[in-house]
Parts: C-alpha cells; structure tokens; sequence
C-alpha cells in the first residue's frame, strides 16, 4: 500500500512538472509573438526581402488600407496580408464583413455570396481592386496554376502609393487585332504586376490620341 502511494505520488509530481513546462513554454511563445511557420516549398506565404524593402520605403504620408471582403482569420492569404503590415506600420489590414459595411460593397461595386473573395488596396483617392482569380495563373507550358498573390499585393500597394507614376499602354483595337484584354491575358497579367495601368484604344472612334 505504501509503495502504492509512494508511485502516485512521484506520477503526481512528474505531471504537475510536465503541466508547469507546458504553461512556461505557452507564456514565453507569447511574448516572443515568433512568425508563423511556411511549410510550402517555394514560401508562398513568406514576404521577400524585395517586398519588404520596397514596402518599407513607401513615404511616411502613405495610409493604405487593405480591405478583404469574405476572407477569414485563418486564411493563407490573409496571413500573408498582415506581413505587409509588420513591415510598415501606415499599412493596415481589415477583415470586412459585408453586411457590416454596404458603403465599401457600394462604393467599390464588390459582388458576394459567390463562394469568392473580394481585396481592395486603397490609399487616398487611389484604389486596385483584386478578385479571386488575380492572385493566380496558369502556366501555359505545364498546364499548373502559379502563386502570383505577393506580386499583387506589392505591386498594387505601390500602385496606390503617392510613389506610383501614370503608366499606361494602350492597346489598338478596330482592325481586326488580337485583344490584350480577351486573348493575350497572360502578358496583360505580367504588365499590370509592372504597375502599368492596360487600356483600349480604336483609332477609328476616338478624336485625340492620349498624350
């Protein structure tokens, strides 16, 4: 009976150890605030040190909001969005709930209830509105789809940014050409990453030529 007692009492011990260890490593984990993990091959969700420093460099009088209609917390994508934050702090990230706010559903024309997801980067006047299907595309050579959702996020932040200069091309329609828009999606994908703005252009319809 005593060797009974004494072998509970040692298991007692071992598991109060085990729960003080377990507690200490939660409160230290919580004050060190460590990154999240990125297990993916190529660290999709791992900002790089490009980002980082042109995000960093943005002009102090930058406020750029980033709203995401329907994403969670827990989301890939959103996780991603909040490095940019860490990495300048007039860079803020809004998980928007659209019945919460019909002015930023009305103003920026954002449809819901499809099963996707809705980014707006906006800062001042500026704004890039970004859809599901811009954060990805489709290598024609493999056939597999290909991550793009950094390069958009860094690219429409300095699109929106009072850094950010009037580039656009314009792409000639009315004779017949192949539409950059329809059919050449792909390089107007790789354009808009460049922060180039893709416009239409009939020469048959139009009165002046854009400077």
């Amino acid at each position: 009976k005593s060797k009974w007692l004494k072998d509970t009492s040692k298991t007692i011990i071992l598991i109060a150890i085990i729960v003080a260890i377990f507690i200490g490593i939660n409160i230290l984990v919580e004050k060190l605030n460590p990154k999240d993990i990125d297990l993916t091959k190529e660290k999709l969700y791992t900002l790089t040190e490009e980002s980082k420093k042109i995000v960093a460099g943005l002009p102090e009088t930058d406020k750029i909001k980033i709203y995401m209609f329907e994403c969670e917390e827990r989301d890939p994508i959103v996780d991603l969005a909040k490095q940019y934050s860490k990495a300048n702090k007039n860079i803020e990230i809004e998980l928007v709930n659209p019945e919460d706010r019909p002015d930023l559903i009305s103003k920026y024309n954002v449809e819901t209830g499809y099963g996707y997801f809705t980014v707006v980067v906006e800062a001042g006047e500026k704004s890039k509105i970004l859809n599901s299907y811009d954060f990805s595309i489709v290598d024609y050579n493999t056939g597999n789809g290909v991550d793009i959702t950094e390069q958009r996020f860094t690219n429409s932040i300095m699109g929106v940014s009072s850094k950010a200069g009037s580039n656009i091309i314009y792409s000639l329609t009315g004779h017949g050409e192949t539409s950059i828009t329809t059919e050449m999606t792909l390089l107007k994908t790789y354009l808009e990453l460049e922060n180039y703005e893709i416009k239409e252009l009939d020469l048959l319809s139009t009165q002046n030529i854009p400077e």
